[in-house]
């Protein structure tokens, strides 16, 4: 969709900042679970129908109740164009896909097994679509101190890119992976905005390759777990690597503390059978956050707005396949 050019200073804001800018998650799980179960009585009632209007009241939840430098961040989605956005996300790809996996059920030969594939194949690339086009939908919909974000990312544009480094990630054993994590954090911060300042990524793969080794060779002896303590220590160095115009972010996450607190997670849901989910979300926003920070000097005054234009299709996918997107939590 188009942008409009809208470029205007936002009247109140504060002169430079410089030091530290802390990022806090005040959500509790409580307050999640009373969200998540009227939800769930409403799409009962209306068939499924309030699910959008649903998911928009846990946005505007999860992100109004992210703070920072002591204010709090709003949501302004609406729940008919999201509505939109998952009804257009349904019937132009999901319904199709899966009318295509219906074909080859129970059917012998080449033909309805290559129909399978293909849908199976499809499903990935709509996942890996429909994740940017969720930002194009939700960043400029997010707003900080009257200072909303923006995202101009193509989707098809990265789903190029995407494609051909997964068949790199799948011919090399997983040894381009760190390549490809670092191509994904630039790629999609580079496409994004806090009002008219950049954001961006200056991380180089190399440094990742001797804990994704490390993984790698010790995936069968702890189970898969070694995997969670790469993720953490992924999300540690990338974020490490990160700015917003001259500031720059601060991780201390470690894989270790990504590890032990998924294991909490874990068993959280196991024994309330699920029924701890809530909890878990908002524990999983405030353990990101509290390990991150922003350093450096920020001048809002010089900060000017700047509006977009876009639809909720992207967002609509992602929802209607129960998939999460957004910031990396997980």
């Amino acid at each position: 969709m188009p942008l409009e050019a809208d470029a205007r200073s936002v009247p109140g804001a504060p002169s430079p900042s410089t030091g530290s800018w802390p990022i806090e998650f005040h959500g509790r799980g409580s307050e999640l679970f009373g969200i998540h179960f009227v939800n769930g009585l409403l799409n009962v009632f209306t068939l499924g129908i309030w699910f959008a209007w649903g998911r928009i009241r846990e946005l505007r939840f999860l992100i109004g109740s992210t703070y920072v430098a002591g204010d709090p961040m709003s949501f302004h989605g609406r729940g008919s164009e999201l509505f939109r956005g998952v009804l257009l996300a349904f019937f132009l790809f999901i319904a199709p896909l899966y009318a295509l996996i219906l074909l080859g059920q129970g059917r012998e030969g080449i033909i309805p097994a290559l129909t399978t594939i293909v849908a199976l194949f499809g499903f990935g690339l709509l996942v890996t679509y429909a994740s940017v086009g969720a930002l194009r939908y939700r960043l400029p919909r997010t707003e900080w101190r009257g200072i909303r974000f923006g995202f101009d990312g193509n989707p098809l544009q990265f789903l190029v890119g995407f494609v051909w480094r997964a068949a790199l990630i799948v011919i090399t054993l997983g040894f381009y992976h760190p390549i490809y994590s670092c191509w994904r954090r630039k790629w999609i911060l580079s496409h994004t905005r806090f009002g008219s300042e950049s954001f961006d990524c200056d991380a180089d793969p190399l440094p990742l390759y001797r804990p994704f080794a490390i993984c790698w060779v010790l995936t069968v002896v702890t189970f898969g777990l070694s995997w969670a303590w790469y993720r953490g220590h992924l999300q540690g160095y990338l974020w490490n690597r990160s700015r917003l115009g001259n500031s720059r972010f601060a991780s201390t996450m470690t894989g270790g503390d990504w590890l032990k607190f998924h294991l909490v997670n874990a068993v959280l849901l196991m024994v309330t059978f699920g029924m701890a989910a809530s909890w878990v979300i908002t524990r999983s926003h405030a353990f990101f956050f509290s390990h991150l920070r922003l350093d450096g000097a920020l001048d809002l005054a010089a900060i000017q707005q700047r509006l977009q234009k876009t639809s909720g299709i992207g967002e609509g996918a992602l929802d209607a396949l129960h998939v999460e997107s957004g910031l990396d939590l997980g």
